[in-house]
């Protein structure tokens, strides 16, 4: 049932999330082609999107009938959420030499 419930969560929320990547794209590259552009509302909305990816990937764990085989089956989904937040611990650590 739950495996269901995961399904229907991830079917109705495809379109949306690709939206929301697209989005997180042009809104990283935009200070990259644009340096004279102000970050904020860019890196808003990269937040944003990883807040979103974030949330996505926990509700599709919580509904997944096995969680581990989950983890295991959907490495990169991981590894989109993983990865900002071992950058930016990498770059709090080098930042207090």
């Amino acid at each position: 049932m739950t495996e269901d419930r995961r399904i229907k969560w991830e079917r109705t929320l495809e379109w949306p999330l690709t939206l929301a990547a697209v989005l997180f794209l042009v809104a990283y590259a935009v200070p990259i082609l644009r340096p004279d552009v102000d970050p904020s509302l860019p890196d808003l909305i990269v937040t944003l999107t990883w807040v979103a990816f974030g949330v996505d990937y926990i509700v599709r764990l919580v509904l997944s009938g096995a969680r581990w085989r989950f983890v295991r089956q959907h490495p990169l989904d991981l590894l989109v959420i993983a990865l900002p937040i071992l950058r930016r611990c990498a770059s709090c650590g080098s930042s207090r030499s």
